[in-house]
């Protein structure tokens, strides 16, 4: 193991990524118990654009360490971005409950559930990462475009607003009102 990542280690220093993750997956395989090395695989993945790969090896590192918020997140971003909305967003509520501060995976979470049309969940989801994150005009951006969608107008012209008071620049916010 240790011979194949001094391996995978030199590739990366040289910027060759695909042989460092072909490197790391030997590794992974000889010494299946470090969770930093399973993670840095899934992450190489990602970064070589093997989603596939990405995913079979964080559903790998997620058997061994469930709780392992950086890999959650990246198969939430790989299914989010195939369309696999619901599947993506079960990735970031675990993310939530081991990591109740974090905004991004409340806003992802949403995201995934507003493109299922599922408003109210999605509203409650970007209300909650207003709370962990006050000062994230995202948050209150797609606050606003969920409640909209419920029929809420006033209350998402007001998100809208707190979102462009935090951003003056913020494109998106200034075209909803």
């Amino acid at each position: 193991a240790y011979y194949h990542y001094l391996k995978a280690y030199q590739y990366e220093r040289e910027g060759d990524f695909d042989e460092a993750a072909r490197s790391y997956a030997l590794v992974v395989q000889f010494d299946p118990n470090r969770e930093d090395l399973q993670t840095h695989l899934v992450s190489l993945y990602l970064r070589t654009g093997q989603f596939q790969q990405a995913l079979i090896a964080g559903e790998e590192a997620l058997s061994r360490f469930p709780n392992n918020v950086r890999v959650h997140m990246i198969m939430g971003d790989i299914l989010s971005s195939q369309g696999k909305y619901q599947e993506a967003s079960e990735h970031y509520k675990k993310v939530m409950k081991v990591e109740p501060s974090n905004a991004r995976a409340y806003l992802l979470a949403g995201y995934n559930l507003r493109a299922l049309k599922q408003y109210e969940d999605a509203s409650k989801l970007f209300q909650q990462a207003t709370v962990v994150e006050p000062a994230n005009p995202l948050g209150y951006h797609y606050l606003g475009s969920a409640v909209a969608r419920i029929g809420e107008m006033q209350s998402a012209e007001e998100k809208f607003k707190k979102s462009l008071t935090l951003r003056p620049s913020f494109i998106e916010a200034r075209e909803n009102l």
